[in-house]
């Protein structure tokens, strides 16, 4: 694992990076960040509000701010959007203080496990739709990621915690 014992999750939306970031967290003892949350908290708007009001290029500043805004974190889990490899900054912050883990499932799976997704805020989804944003983004995660873990044929988030904090803790 890498500097500081930080930990974080990438992947599409929907694929559960704050539920098994939150539940990983806490079997680890470590502290959850949800940069989304903090986003919402910080600018008292639903990134939704903020991509209409202000366009979806001020969700990806606003994640990278929050992020490199994080300061020297020891045992965190992170979860950032699934937009954050849109910033350069915030992906180096990542990379070099934390172990990226990419949580990745098939398309078929995400458009199962999303609901209301026009009503989330995620920047491209407009003009690329689900798909296209899917396309483009998978490979770019793949890329960045220390640690690949595919839920796709894990049937709970208990399991998919057991096995990640298994990968982890076998890489410490």
């Amino acid at each position: 694992m890498k500097k500081n014992n930080n930990i974080t999750l990438i992947g599409m939306p929907g694929t559960g990076k704050g539920s098994i970031g939150r539940k990983l967290a806490k079997k680890l003892k470590y502290i959850f960040v949800d940069i989304d949350k903090i986003v919402e908290s910080e600018n008292e708007k639903s990134l939704n509000s903020i991509c209409h009001i202000y366009g979806e290029n001020k969700v990806i500043e606003l994640e990278e701010q929050s992020i490199l805004n994080l300061g020297p974190v020891k045992n965190h889990v992170i979860s950032p959007g699934s937009s954050i490899i849109y910033s350069r900054p915030a992906v180096n912050w990542l990379k070099e203080n934390s172990t990226i883990v990419y949580i990745e499932t098939s398309i078929e799976n995400l458009t199962k496990r999303i609901y209301s997704l026009n009503k989330r805020g995620i920047p491209g989804l407009k003009e690329k739709k689900l798909t296209g944003l899917f396309k483009e983004c998978c490979p770019v995660y793949q890329e960045y990621s220390d640690i690949t873990i595919n839920i796709e044929d894990i049937p709970s988030i208990s399991l998919v915690i057991n096995k990640l904090s298994d990968i982890i803790l076998s890489t410490q």
